[in-house]
């Protein structure tokens, strides 16, 4: 969890299967009972790209960067081999 400005976020690794097959990372805003996703990034297995998404505006630069360096670190290595 980080907290900025405020509030609240938090950060989980999480996989997709099925429309996208891949792995990410995902950032939340914690809203009492509520998380609401705010940014991620996604490493699409298929297409063997990875991408940044931002569901929000205003992202805190240091949500945005915490994102980034998780998925540097947690999806993996990114040359995919033949």
């Amino acid at each position: 969890m980080m907290e900025v400005g405020g509030r609240t976020y938090s950060f989980q690794v999480a996989s997709e299967v099925g429309e996208r097959d891949g792995l990410g990372v995902e950032a939340y805003r914690e809203n009492g009972a509520k998380r609401v996703l705010v940014c991620e990034v996604f490493r699409h297995d298929l297409d063997r790209n990875v991408t940044f998404t931002a569901f929000e505006q205003d992202i805190p630069f240091e949500v945005v960067e915490h994102t980034c360096r998780m998925a540097r670190e947690r999806l993996a290595d990114w040359q995919w081999t033949e």
